[in-house]
């Protein structure tokens, strides 16, 4: 699917599933966005996608503002345009995962 029609038939419906009250449906919606990010014009991220995830960043649920951080994150890393930001964040990613997992293995 293009970024076009991205814009034009998905993103609407994305974003008015982020006003929803169920909160695994919003953390749906930040993740789904962080994924979107990439494929749209800066633009677009910048006066659609950043301010509905800037709302679900102070939503009441820990889950839904732990997701849209992470996507907030992605966005300011991706708006650089350089593929050293995106390499170096996919590095603190997967490291921060691993590091979840041991703890978790771990018992902490």
């Amino acid at each position: 699917m293009g970024a076009e029609i991205t814009c034009q038939k998905l993103l609407p419906v994305i974003i008015n599933f982020s006003k929803d009250m169920v909160p695994n449906i919003k953390f749906n919606v930040a993740k789904v966005l962080q994924s979107l990010i990439s494929i749209l014009d800066q633009s677009v991220v910048e006066k659609t996608v950043r301010p509905c995830l800037g709302e679900l960043s102070e939503d009441s649920d820990v889950d839904v503002r732990y997701y849209a951080n992470q996507a907030l994150q992605v966005s300011t890393l991706l708006s650089k345009r350089s593929p050293y930001y995106a390499i170096e964040y996919a590095k603190v990613y997967w490291m921060y995962v691993w590091h979840q997992a041991m703890c978790k293995r771990r018992g902490r």
